[in-house]
């Protein structure tokens, strides 16, 4: 049985606290059920100390096994 899978990326933090007082870039892990990243499904912030890095190959959500496809970082807006 296969799995379904999920389409991951890397973004700049939407965090407004860290947005208003923070200095420097952190990153969020976006979750996308498409590879066009339309379909969004969860985020990771920043701060969360489990989530996903590009060398896994699969991931948990919502208590369900998912198979990984990473995309490449959204570069933030100047």
């Amino acid at each position: 049985m296969s799995r379904l899978t999920l389409y991951l990326r890397r973004e700049p933090t939407t965090d407004p606290v860290f947005l208003r007082y923070g200095k420097g870039r952190k990153w969020d892990v976006c979750y996308y059920g498409d590879a066009a990243a339309t379909k969004f499904k969860a985020r990771c912030n920043w701060y969360y100390r489990s989530k996903p890095k590009r060398n896994h190959k699969t991931t948990m959500l919502d208590c369900y096994r998912w198979d990984v496809v990473w995309l490449p970082d959204l570069e933030p807006q100047p």
